[in-house]
């Protein structure tokens, strides 16, 4: 959509009285393949039990006592939209106003993660510690040699790294090692992006010998 494509940050806004529907997965989708920021804004905010508090994220959202309707509505958010767990969830109120303002605080929470630049130092010691516990693992029982990783953009934050095999590496371990970066660099409310580079296995050294009948000349 023209709208995504121009926005830096996008707010999918969810009715809470409503069931969350397949083209809401699909514009979060579409907003996370064009490399946007997002926030999940549920709305109607003053028609729901608001024992829980008013801001969490899809992975770490505070648990209650008591069962209430906002639990419900997360939990079944956390299912539906597993692939957001970095995007914040904002419940808000347009009868009441209710948390509205705190929308522009996380707009600048979000464009500040997306301006994030990592050091080469921090991404390979994150790199090296994660292939040290997990060894990845490829397609057709290969084993991918992954070197070194850089980043080479912003807005979104963009990774490429470096190694053997690459197309081979399985697509669950890319995950690992996203949510690896992101145990230390959050990058609330951005995807990041990979690229997968496969650098090629120096061949064998020439040699380069005097030609005798050249010497005589």
């Amino acid at each position: 959509l023209a709208a995504i494509e121009e926005a830096d940050i996008c707010a999918l806004l969810i009715d809470s009285k409503e069931p969350h529907s397949k083209l809401d997965q699909s514009l979060a989708g579409q907003i996370i393949e064009a490399g946007k920021g997002i926030i999940m804004v549920l709305t109607k905010a003053d028609l729901l039990d608001n024992s829980t508090p008013v801001t969490s994220t899809l992975s770490d959202k505070t648990k209650t006592a008591d069962y209430t309707e906002i639990d419900h509505i997360l939990n079944h958010l956390e299912r539906d939209f597993n692939f957001l767990s970095f995007a914040p969830v904002l419940i808000t109120s347009s009868e009441t106003g209710k948390n509205v303002t705190k929308l522009f605080e996380l707009v600048t929470e979000i464009d500040l993660a997306r301006h994030t630049e990592v050091k080469t130092s921090e991404l390979n010691k994150i790199l090296n510690e994660a292939t040290v516990s997990h060894p990845p693992a490829g397609l057709k029982n290969t084993h991918p040699k992954l070197k070194y990783i850089i980043q080479t953009d912003t807005c979104p934050p963009w990774f490429v790294i470096h190694g053997r095999e690459m197309e081979l590496l399985h697509w669950s371990y890319k995950r690992y090692l996203e949510r690896r970066i992101r145990e230390v660099y959050p990058f609330v409310g951005t995807p990041i992006m990979f690229s997968f580079h496969n650098d090629r296995a120096a061949g064998p050294r020439k040699s380069y010998r005097n030609n005798s009948k050249d010497n005589d000349k």
